[in-house]
């Protein structure tokens, strides 16, 4: 059984993609997180606070209940996806974290129309 060392231009430009990974990965979290917080202060005022005259949320309030959420219902599906190439690995998680809330915005809105 013989093993294939990695040219260190390999090793190289893995640590290099893993640190832009890390680098860009966080700012998108940060704007999903802040995206899904003031989807929730919207919806919380055209919902929460117009049935049951509660008070509004800001976004603070909004990013601790959106943490609060993805805590609880986090689904670590990526094991599925450990075929798939890194742009596509890449959209999907983007589509995942800004359409729905986005898709819920709208839903919402027509709802709060017909108020």
């Amino acid at each position: 059984m013989t093993y294939e060392r990695e040219s260190s231009d390999e090793v190289i430009g893995k640590a290099i993609a893993a640190v832009l990974i890390l680098i860009f990965t966080w700012p998108v979290i940060i704007l999903s997180l802040l995206w899904k917080a003031y989807v929730l202060t919207v919806m919380w005022g055209w919902f929460a606070v117009e049935a049951y005259a509660l008070p509004r949320i800001g976004l603070a309030v909004a990013v601790g209940i959106v943490v609060v959420v993805n805590m609880l219902n986090y689904n670590d599906d990526e094991s599925a996806e450990e075929d798939t190439e890194l742009f596509d690995r890449v959209s999907s998680a983007l589509m995942r974290m800004f359409i729905p809330p986005l898709v819920a915005l709208g839903l919402g809105w027509i709802a709060h129309g017909c108020m």
